[in-house]
């Protein structure tokens, strides 16, 4: 036989033998989810469901195509799931701790469905057994771990003394007092017995965080911080609020000349595979003592609110409405109950409503209430905070107004007399001063010359108001309008 056909006949026989090696029949067992899959090179198939396991849970059940794997993304595994090998499908359907296996399934690609599932053992202490890893494993890594992986190794290659196990407690405390009673806490908050500066801790480690505890003279204490159970984070800052100083200490340091108060608090960080680091964290408050605030409320709770109710009731009628506390996720430290309360002139409560609840996280409760409408009167709404402390705080008010109806009536005949004289102004005023704008000095003084004008304003060349009596309204005028 000649030569080249020999060699034809040769290569058509390699081919084939290679298509039925290609093409026979293959199971992989996918442990860490709790199924297997079989593969003849035309489909993916499941075949065991292991009850209980990922895979279960999830509702994969044996017979169902696998279509295509989303993730995770690995570089070996970017073609047609169908061509992939043994070794190659079976690394291809291991879930990462951050990244669930997501599977396309179903018989066609128009009747598909995703199906995700997640790895249920706990997460391993080292991410990379033998690090750093050789290049032939690194290729078996997701795109995700690859990063992390290239990560570390940078890390590990410039580390610095600064990358050391490290704290440091970021806080910024002033508290004002004015005649001996605590106005306003910036950069915290306080209750009715306890001033709670707001602090941050930043914790860093080299490696994994573990958890940092802190012990001190405040209340709440001793206190453990950690990150999320399945974090490989090497650090994070924990902000929190402590009741470090009673209002009382406050008032009688300032009524003593001091201008901080201080303490120190004692922190132990943990790091995997690094000795505990044991750190002194001082923290401090300044005093501003009879001091004035810019604001005089800003000391206050801003918290109560009126929902879509009137602020004026008549006497006889029902006065039903709803009454919010809004805000609550700002308040420092945390509010456990709210009780709304009528207050009089001074604050002091006359009256309480409900008392509600605050779940934690909650930015706002609600209540409906009824208000007494036999006599006329200023009602006065406000909100009583209390915290985990038992102590309580009063917050701002909204006034509800409860009139006679001759006072209604009263103030309706006086708004048509007012609406009558704003009338007779503007005809004399039309007449008199046909051009207003030109000289606004001559127009104000013409309108607080009339018996019918209450007030009257003038701003240079570019605007006048004025204001009838019995009105209500004030007309303001810009001259610049064309």
């Amino acid at each position: 036989m000649p030569a080249a056909p020999l060699l034809l006949s040769a290569a058509t026989s390699l081919f084939a033998t290679t298509w039925l090696l290609a093409a026979a029949p293959f199971s992989v067992a996918v442990e860490p989810s709790g199924f297997t899959v079989q593969s003849d090179g035309k489909a993916v198939t499941i075949t065991q469901v292991v009850p209980g396991r990922p895979a279960d849970q999830a509702k994969l059940t044996p017979g169902m195509r696998i279509l295509r794997i989303e993730s995770p993304e690995r570089m070996f595994a970017r073609g047609p799931i169908e061509q992939l090998g043994q070794t190659d499908l079976h690394d291809a359907l291991i879930a990462t701790w951050d990244e669930p296996l997501l599977l396309f399934v179903g018989n066609t690609r128009e009747d598909g469905r995703y199906i995700g599932l997640k790895r249920d053992e706990p997460r391993p202490d080292e991410e990379f057994p033998g690090f750093p890893l050789p290049p032939e494993k690194r290729a078996r890594l997701s795109l995700l771990q690859q990063q992390r992986h290239e990560a570390r190794r940078l890390r590990e290659l410039h580390r610095t003394p600064r990358e050391k196990p490290g704290l440091e407690l970021r806080h910024q405390s002033e508290a004002w007092v004015k005649g001996g009673q605590l106005r306003s806490v910036d950069g915290g908050g306080f209750t009715g017995l306890w001033i709670h500066p707001e602090l941050t801790l930043d914790a860093r480690c080299p490696d994994r965080l573990e958890k940092v505890v802190l012990n001190g003279p405040g209340k709440g204490l001793p206190r453990t911080f950690q990150p999320a159970t399945d974090s490989a984070s090497t650090g994070q800052d924990f902000t929190f609020d402590l009741p470090l100083w009673s209002v009382r200490d406050l008032t009688r340091a300032c009524a003593s000349g001091k201008s901080s108060l201080a303490v120190t608090l004692r922190a132990e960080l943990s790091c995997k595979d690094e000795p505990v680091l044991q750190q002194s964290l001082p923290v401090k408050l300044s005093l501003k003592c009879e001091q004035t605030l810019q604001d005089e409320d800003s000391g206050g709770l801003r918290l109560i609110g009126l929902r879509g109710a009137p602020e004026e009731y008549v006497t006889g009628t029902k006065a039903s409405l709803t009454v919010e506390a809004s805000g609550l996720d700002s308040v420092v430290p945390p509010v456990t109950s709210v009780t709304f309360v009528e207050v009089d002139a001074r604050g002091k409560v006359k009256k309480r409503f409900a008392t509600v609840p605050v779940p934690a996280g909650a930015t706002e409760v609600t209540t409906e209430l009824t208000l007494d409408t036999s006599t006329a009167r200023t009602v006065r709404l406000s909100v009583e905070a209390r915290f985990g402390d038992g102590s309580t705080r009063g917050s701002d008010t909204r006034e509800v107004t409860i009139v006679t109806p001759a006072f209604v009536e009263a103030r309706r005949k006086g708004y048509e007399e007012g609406s009558r004289r704003w009338q007779a102004l503007d005809q004399r005023f039309t007449q008199e001063i046909p051009t207003p704008c030109a000289d606004i000095a001559t127009t104000v003084a013409w309108l607080r010359a009339q018996p019918e004008v209450e007030s009257a304003h003038g701003t240079g060349h570019h605007n006048y108001d004025y204001r009838v009596k019995g009105s209500g309204i004030t007309n303001l005028v810009n001259c610049h309008n064309p």
